[in-house]
């Protein structure tokens, strides 16, 4: 079986069910997926490596503008490739651009399939109703009409035609059903972890990776450590982290706080460090920037709590996040406020504490599984074995590809 595959972001993409889903695992049950994208300059003529098939884009460059223009041009390009080569178009993120893939794939007999990970028509909506005019009348305009535009094409007239449409979680499916957005067949698939790599992570004493690396790894290892795995932007909400921090000091005089990340506007994380020193843990607080993911892990392996806060609302509501799942993975227990497949987790697995979006329910969290090692190891080993045996991407791989095989016409192709 083959994919035409378009998807939204740049290859090599950091989206782990892409990569992993996608890249790794669909292709050994037998189904190739050859991305349509930009991929980042410098990455050589494919744009890295890229298990799941071809690579069909040129590497960005220049300004926003003519990166757009250059992604929206090789979208278009794609739509010649789509024919007999292929068993099924797959379109991602992309809601305006998905009804010129969507009328050439049935003018071609090819399955069509979408992939929603995030709302983006209700993004640009709340982003022009929260700004107003404040981003100048004719962006306003543009934002608003894109918007508007974008949820007429994906909910009106795609995903109720689609051949089976893909979201990023139960509450997604929940929340479009009760919108009465009608689809033929939808199928959640929530974010997932790749226990090959938890279990190679695992199995081997944590190493060193770079000098500075393994300063933190020393301090991580010899604190009361909780840690924070993700982009490190101002709609993360990790000023309330710090505030929480604060509080699990005063209780905790040991505990560190260790923020694995980065973020597209280093400014973020500016105003972070400033917040840190304002509230006097500066000095108990890391930030480590990006680190590989090997690197990232190792440090994680190392600390006692993981802490996933996600913002709520209806553009979060839906998410699926990674970090959860990961740190139960790697047998940490994990505070993590009430977004609803978070509470969904570690109420199904025991692995964890789920609090309000709140500073003094994260700091009453973090503090009761610090305060108790043993409840706090027994919470983490429920929440590993729960993690690696409902959402490892073996198991969710085989939902994905049998629901793919579901709508191609019988016997053009052959289960792997």
């Amino acid at each position: 079986m083959r994919i035409l595959f378009f998807v939204r972001e740049r290859h090599p993409t950091f989206r782990v069910d892409v990569t992993v889903l996608f890249g790794k695992y669909l292709s050994r049950f037998g189904v190739a997926s050859d991305l349509v994208t930009l991929r980042e300059s410098g990455k050589g003529p494919r744009g890295g490596a890229w298990g799941g098939g071809e690579v069909f884009g040129p590497a960005a460059g220049g300004g926003r503008l003519r990166t757009h223009l250059a992604a929206l041009l090789n979208d278009f390009r794609g739509l010649a490739r789509i024919g007999p080569g292929y068993d099924l178009v797959l379109v991602r993120d992309k809601p305006l651009f998905t009804l010129w893939a969507w009328l050439v794939a049935r003018l071609r007999g090819v399955p069509f399939a979408y992939w929603m990970s995030f709302p983006l028509p209700e993004s640009a909506l709340e982003f022009a109703r929260e700004r107003g005019l404040s981003i100048g009348p004719l962006r306003w305009l543009v934002v608003s009409a894109r918007g508007l535009l974008s949820y007429w094409t994906l909910y009106k007239v795609v995903l109720p035609r689609a051949d089976v449409v893909f979201l990023q979680s139960d509450e997604m499916l929940r929340i479009l059903q009760a919108r009465g957005i009608r689809m033929r067949h939808a199928v959640p698939v929530p974010m997932g972890v790749d226990r090959e790599a938890i279990e190679r992570i695992m199995g081997r004493e944590p190493g060193v990776i770079d000098p500075r690396a393994a300063q933190w790894l020393a301090r991580a290892r010899a604190a009361e450590t909780i840690v924070y795995l993700g982009t490190v932007e101002e709609n993360r909400r990790l000023e309330l982290a710090l505030e929480a921090f604060r509080s699990v000091l005063r209780a905790r005089p040991e505990a560190l706080f260790l923020i694995i990340g980065d973020a597209d506007e280093p400014g973020d994380i500016e105003k972070l460090k400033a917040l840190a020193a304002e509230l006097g843990v500066a000095r108990r607080v890391i930030f480590t920037g990006w680190l590989d993911m090997d690197t990232a892990w190792q440090l994680v392996r190392a600390a006692r709590v993981g802490f996933s806060p996600c913002p709520r609302g209806v553009l979060y509501d839906v998410a699926s996040p990674t970090k959860a799942v990961e740190y139960m993975a790697l047998g940490l227990p994990v505070v993590a406020n009430d977004l609803p497949d978070q509470a969904f987790v570690i109420g199904r697995s025991g692995g964890g504490l789920c609090t309000p979006l709140d500073p003094d329910a994260f700091a009453a969290a973090m503090i009761e599984l610090l305060s108790d090692p043993q409840a706090a190891r027994r919470r983490g080993q429920a929440g590993r074995q729960w993690a690696l045996e409902n959402r490892n991407y073996e198991r969710l791989v085989t939902l994905v590809r049998d629901e793919m095989l579901a709508v191609v016409p019988a016997g053009e192709i052959e289960r792997a």
